[in-house]
């Protein structure tokens, strides 16, 4: 299991420990709202499997398609959480048993460094029980005590300056406080003073809005933190005006959040940040969903214009070949490929490519390393040009080498047919070598004896 996948189950598994009701859930979506993890304890409560649901809008999956309103409401939420980063609501979902609950959903994006949305993290929390509690015991001092007794949710209620004037069992166990010490201590006490800022803006929108929401680092009596979720609204209680919050323990989504982050981080070192060429390739269409900085240097395209492309556009092979080592890539067959790409400009280069699946942003892609080995090919096509050439020399002098059968008369040399050949007829035909004819001194006297001696006094011989 993956340290996301790990996070995710502790999540998932530690909400559900502390809540005691089971229908509730958290997961990791994409930005677009694909569902990329999901918790088991999610799972369980649509009696449904991991993949019925990876990989689907998360609108369509079954929590939702009880009611065309909450699916468009969540269709709605995740285009405005790119903005505002949280959106919550409250939602009805139904159990396997087709039992209707009450949920307080939240839908929270995870961004970079850069400010760009990483992932979506959907929870929800059964709020059945006190959604019931409120409408049967609104405003009555009854129903907040019953209120506090059933859910293990944070509860306070404070005045409008801040202080404590009640809260439930659940804020005593978590921040280690009594009641008695809790009455009439003010709420930044239990505020990190990180988020002191957080806790005035509360009070601003509790003013303007008689509401509030938003999320705080709190701080317990033994100076331990934790991360929360906090909400809450004006009330009335004992005749007085007042807010009630609501405040649950949100550490584990934050590591969740945490691994994602740093999970984002090495994917931008060992892809966008590598000197290699790099490209992630859609097995099914043969789409370049990304390329890395040096891939576009080198091919000439910028970013938004690889997308466009598919695998075929910059390869010069075939479409069914490359189709064809596609599917071997995928089925690990084959993860080496020697081939010729074309660049931007037009130009063609020798390429060797080393391509393997792999799972990124809950997809499946080939991950493909290409290295431009052009000036090797070069050098290994001028290398056996020139072992072709040396082998054809040397092929020629060969049949000059060992024993040549020549008259000792004449001169002639017999070929292999048993021929007798002229001398220079034989290295002619047998070698690179041309003859030009004269004639020795030797031959002059005995040719021309007359004139011999006239002939080497003229030319001092």
């Amino acid at each position: 299991m993956s340290e996301m996948d790990q996070a995710l189950a502790d999540m998932a598994n530690s909400s559900h420990h502390n809540s005691g009701h089971p229908p509730q859930f958290t997961g990791i979506l994409t930005p677009e709202g694909i569902v990329v993890a999901i918790s088991s304890s999610s799972l369980k409560f649509i009696a449904a499997k991991e993949n019925e649901v990876i990989g689907k809008a998360f609108w369509q999956t079954p929590w939702w398609r009880h009611s065309k309103t909450l699916q468009q409401k969540l269709r709605d939420a995740v285009a405005t959480v790119k903005e505002t980063g949280l959106v919550c609501f409250e939602a009805t979902h139904r159990d396997a048993d087709g039992r209707l609950f009450v949920l307080d959903f939240s839908l929270q994006s995870v961004i970079d460094d850069n400010g760009d949305i990483l992932y979506l993290i959907p929870s929800a929390r059964d709020i059945t029980e006190l959604k019931n509690l409120e409408l049967e015991h609104q405003e009555t001092e009854a129903g907040y005590k019953k209120i506090f007794k059933s859910i293990s949710d944070i509860i306070f209620i404070a005045d409008q300056n801040g202080f404590f004037k009640d809260m439930n069992e659940s804020a005593c166990r978590t921040y280690g406080y009594s009641k008695e010490e809790f009455t009439g201590m003010h709420a930044s006490i239990i505020v990190h003073p990180d988020s002191h800022h957080v806790l005035e803006k509360f009070f601003q929108d509790l003013v303007a809005s008689d509401h509030f929401e938003g999320q705080t680092k709190e701080r317990r009596k033994d100076g331990t933190t934790f991360y929360a979720d906090v909400k809450g609204s004006k009330i009335q209680f004992k005749g007085e005006e007042c807010f009630l919050a609501i405040v649950r323990d949100i550490t584990e989504r934050k590591k969740a959040e945490e691994t994602l982050r740093e999970r984002e981080q090495l994917y931008q070192s060992l892809f966008k940040k590598n000197i290699s060429m790099m490209m992630l390739i859609d097995p099914e269409s043969s789409r370049i969903f990304d390329a890395n900085p040096a891939a576009c240097s080198f091919y000439g395209y910028t970013q938004k214009q690889f997308k466009r492309l598919k695998l075929y556009d910059i390869s010069i092979l075939p479409r069914n070949i490359v189709r064809r080592q596609l599917h071997q890539a995928r089925s690990e067959q084959q993860n080496y490929f020697n081939s010729q790409h074309r660049l931007a400009d037009g130009s063609i280069r020798d390429v060797e490519v080393f391509i393997g699946p792999i799972e990124e942003k809950g997809r499946s892609f080939l991950c493909s390393i290409i290295h431009d080995v052009s000036v090797r090919r070069k050098m290994e096509r001028e290398r056996e040009e020139l072992i072709a050439d040396l082998q054809n020399a040397l092929d020629e002098i060969k049949t000059l080498r060992g024993i040549l059968p020549i008259c000792s008369n004449c001169k002639k040399i017999r070929d292999d047919k048993g021929y007798w050949n002229q001398i220079e007829s034989y290295i002619d035909q047998h070698s690179e070598a041309s003859f030009t004819h004269g004639i020795c001194p030797d031959c002059v006297k005995e040719l021309y004896p007359d004139y011999a001696h006239k002939l080497f006094k003229k030319n001092n011989i």
